[in-house]
């Protein structure tokens, strides 16, 4: 027997060719129309004959449609994909008959974790390539480090010239402030002498 035969004998049940069924395209009624996307909404129309589960219809999503809790999705290689949150989750996966897929919502610290890791233990990462992924992401760090340095010699140039206008103004008002007060002793002076 092959590794791929095993593996799907393990994860479905053994069912009679009679009760296997083919499981519908679920997709949104009266998707065809422009402003409207492919995927599954459940109709809410007072009239609808999706909603009714009228004969000749889409059919509705119904819990009927479900494959088992033991049901394990399997790739084109014949591996059962398992999904990856955290490095625990690794352990449970046999490099010979499963692969890998990281979940979207993981941080890119954990990601590279998990995936150097998987690296170690010879496990197949199904949804991207790794290699091309954390080169891709290094030079996105380092591009985005390089602006943020530029912005900073940027900043840091701009604002020198913004204090010394200030302190100059500073300088001149100091000055200036000499002046008034000496204009306002003369005026005072001469007041007293004329008095």
């Amino acid at each position: 027997m092959t590794p791929s035969k095993t593996v799907q004998q393990r994860s479905q049940p053994a069912m009679a060719p009679s009760r296997k069924k083919k499981i519908p395209r679920f997709i949104r009624q009266d998707y065809h129309k422009k402003r409207l996307k492919g995927k599954w909404l459940r109709p809410k129309g007072i009239h609808s004959k999706v909603r009714h589960s009228f004969a000749g219809h889409q059919a509705l999503v119904s819990i009927g449609y479900s494959q088992g809790k033991n049901h394990i999705p399997i790739n084109r290689e014949g591996l059962a994909i398992i999904s990856v949150t955290c490095l625990k989750d690794l352990e449970r996966i046999d490099p010979s008959t499963g692969c890998a897929v990281i979940s979207s919502t993981i941080g890119f610290l954990k990601k590279k974790e998990i995936l150097q890791k998987a690296k170690e233990r010879g496990i197949a990462i199904d949804n991207f390539d790794p290699e091309d992924y954390l080169r891709r992401r290094e030079e996105e760090f380092k591009a985005k480090k390089e602006k943020a340095k530029k912005r900073r010699e940027q900043h840091k140039k701009a604002q020198p010239e913004k204090k010394a206008e200030p302190a100059l103004e500073k300088v001149i008002s100091e000055e200036e402030k000499k002046e008034m007060e000496k204009k306002e002793k003369d005026k005072l002076l001469t007041q007293r002498n004329t008095a």
